[in-house]
């Protein structure tokens, strides 16, 4: 006969998840035209938002486009990073870190 355990809520430990943040990278190929897509189109970024990431990106180098689960950010790079592939921006980078 199997017996039952009861939890206390002491007992429970609450786990946040850690919060990564997805980076665009500039480059000397990837058109401001491409960029601004990928950051409307994937990221769903407003036109706004997506023109003053592209326009930070292309002079300090990089800027941070959102913040999230790993998990959900990989899947959004990954996204980029096929379709950069496929117009042929090979330089194009994305990256995940952990904040």
């Amino acid at each position: 006969m199997s017996e039952t355990k009861i939890v206390e809520m002491n007992d429970i430990k609450e786990v946040t998840p850690k919060k990564y943040k997805a980076i665009i990278h500039n480059d000397d190929t990837t058109s401001f035209d491409f960029v601004i897509f990928i950051l409307s189109e994937v990221y769903r970024k407003s036109m706004d938002e997506a023109l003053v990431l592209t326009m930070q990106t292309h002079k300090e180098g990089q800027s941070i486009v959102t913040y999230g689960l790993k998990n959900y950010l990989e899947t959004l790079s990954d996204r980029s990073m096929a379709l950069a592939k496929q117009y042929g921006y090979d330089e194009f980078t994305i990256t995940n870190e952990l904040d």
